[in-house]
């Protein structure tokens, strides 16, 4: 199975590889590049929904509707209306800045609804930075609690709690995810068995 990401201590989050992780999404067609977009959507949506819980049903009918284009029509009909819909719901770090992981897993979905109507291999490492962004900052703060942010902590510090982070069984558990869907969608897998198969 491809190895797609490795921890980079200069940041928060895991970093894909520009040429590992560019190399292995530019494979997939634009079909597959649209499902695993509207899949990691998915993963996150429980994670923004935790923290905003009122527009539960837009969201929800958002992703479904992204869903039935790609599976009816192989593409989305309006690519603009469903991710500029999503915008609208999904509130900013600077109007609530402490909805911790709520926040990237919101931009995830905007992201997701965005790559899922105009693929590319690009658009699609966007989804999964941001979609491993969220669970890593959920991580982080179960960890290590939120009295710490915001202060500054060594390098050295730092690169060995991203690294503790890393090991949790969240970030495994997606890292497998993406690389299993990958080798699916390669396989041809029907992309409602898999969606189902997360369920």
């Amino acid at each position: 199975m491809t190895e797609v990401g490795h921890l980079d201590p200069r940041n928060w989050h895991l970093v894909f590889d520009p040429f590992a992780m560019g190399a292995v999404v530019s494979k997939l067609d634009a079909y597959s590049q649209r499902v695993l977009s509207l899949l990691c959507a998915e993963k996150v949506l429980p994670v923004f929904l935790k923290r905003f819980t009122s527009p539960a049903r837009q969201m929800t009918s958002l992703i479904d509707d992204a869903w039935d284009a790609l599976v009816l029509h192989g593409n989305t009909s309006s690519p603009e209306d469903l991710s500029d819909a999503a915008g609208k719901l999904v509130p900013s770090s600077m109007e609530f800045p402490d909805a911790g992981p709520a926040i990237p897993a919101g931009e995830a979905l905007i992201s997701a609804l965005k790559s899922a109507a105009e693929p590319s291999s690009q658009a699609l490492m966007e989804v999964i930075g941001l979609t491993h962004t969220t669970f890593e900052f959920s991580v982080y703060l179960r960890r290590y609690g939120t009295g710490e942010l915001g202060t500054l902590i060594s390098g050295a510090d730092l690169h060995e709690r991203m690294r503790t982070v890393g090991k949790e069984p969240e970030l495994q558990q997606l890292k497998e995810f993406i690389e299993n869907t990958i080798h699916r969608l390669n396989a041809r897998e029907d992309p409602l068995a898999i969606r189902n198969s997360m369920r």
